[in-house]
């Protein structure tokens, strides 16, 4: 089976060890999309999903490829790119089986919404990471019968619960570590989780903020810190290395996300919480976006409502001062990874969409 892809993402890895033989063509964005995308006026706009620089619109690799070469599956990242757009173009003159990823889980953007109509008409099979990604596609019309959901995945072997001597390496033996790992963006919601600091420094005086990741809104954060007299609970370890990521996650007594939706975004899955549990981490997320699919509240983790410094503070505080409740739901959240998530699990499922698209 040949696949050719826009954007197969983190799945590629999985589904290269997958016994089915699936070839996959993995098409990276033209070189003149990322000469746009490193302009950081460009990147802001991208971020916030007002537009894409979707340089196939100029340049139609995808509609070139599909008629000059043989594919059983064109497999393209949302519905409202060019590329998919290309994709289903193509679909009368070629045997090929589109197939679109959505992450999405707003209807955005507005403007690119012809787009849409045509993709979601034509396209023979979606697949969505999330429960919210499935009702989006399906108020935009969709028949439900298309739609498949597929979650991300992680690998159990490596993401799993041993100790790290990161936290020794760090200096943070005497510590309970809170920790994020992400972007470092205003909807990741990070203020608001130094801001509950504070009220967490007096029941848990030893409690440490390790911060790891990297984004422009840092230098705001650091002064966020400093404004609250907190900077000596928190420590900004900037990005690590994804291939040792999983130490990070062990030396953590509890791992939080606690996201922000904002007008044209809501959290579309959440992978550092599955990477979290997987490692057997108790976990503190908001209640937005598909974070719900993920934590069961009172059983894995916790959920707050966002904006909410003080629900932040007295979930984590619960944590930190009962040990036995972070381990035991640590425990369950990675029983549940492993029956849920687990990248043996989600390889299967993906390989026999695409087979049930093809054969």
């Amino acid at each position: 089976m040949n696949i050719t892809s826009g954007e197969v993402g983190g799945y590629e890895h999985f589904i290269r060890q997958v016994k089915e033989p699936i070839n996959i063509n993995n098409l990276k964005f033209s070189r003149f999309t990322k000469l746009l995308t490193k302009q950081k006026f460009i990147r802001k706009l991208v971020f916030f999903r007002l537009i894409w620089p979707d340089t196939d619109l100029v340049f139609p690799r995808i509609l070139f490829k599909l008629l000059k070469e043989n594919y059983d599956v064109v497999d393209v990242l949302e519905n409202y790119n060019y590329s998919s757009f290309q994709a289903v173009l193509a679909k009368p003159l070629v045997d090929t089986k589109v197939a679109v990823m959505n992450w999405e889980n707003i209807v955005m953007p507005a403007w690119r919404f012809s787009l849409r109509i045509l993709v979601n008409k034509r396209a023979d099979a979606f697949r969505v990471p999330s429960i919210s990604a499935k009702r989006k596609l399906i108020s935009e019309g969709v028949d439900e019968a298309k739609i498949s959901y597929i979650p991300p995945c992680v690998d159990v072997d490596v993401f799993r619960p041993e100790k790290s001597n990161v936290k020794e390496m760090r200096g943070l033996s005497d510590n309970q570590v809170i920790l994020f790992v992400g972007r470092l963006v205003r909807q990741k919601g990070l203020e608001y989780l130094i801001k509950s600091l504070p009220q967490i420094i007096k029941t848990v005086p030893k409690a440490m903020l390790v911060v790891v990741g990297d984004g422009p809104f840092k230098a705001e954060l650091i002064r966020l810190s400093q404004e609250l007299g907190v900077t000596k609970h928190v420590r900004f370890l900037g990005t690590y290395p994804y291939d040792r990521i999983q130490e990070v996650y062990q030396m953590a007594d509890v791992v939080v996300l606690p996201s922000i939706p904002t007008k044209v975004w809501s959290e579309q899955f959440g992978y550092v919480l599955i990477e979290a549990m997987a490692c057997g981490k108790a976990v503190v997320g908001t209640r937005i976006g598909a974070i719900p699919e993920i934590i069961i509240d009172d059983v894995n983790g916790y959920l707050v409502p966002p904006y909410s410094s003080d629900s932040l503070a007295l979930s984590i505080s619960k944590l930190l001062l009962d040990p036995d409740k972070a381990k035991d739901m640590g425990k369950r959240g990675r029983e549940m990874v492993i029956k849920k998530f687990s990248s043996s699990v989600v390889t299967g499922i993906l390989s026999q969409f695409y087979k049930d698209l093809v054969y």
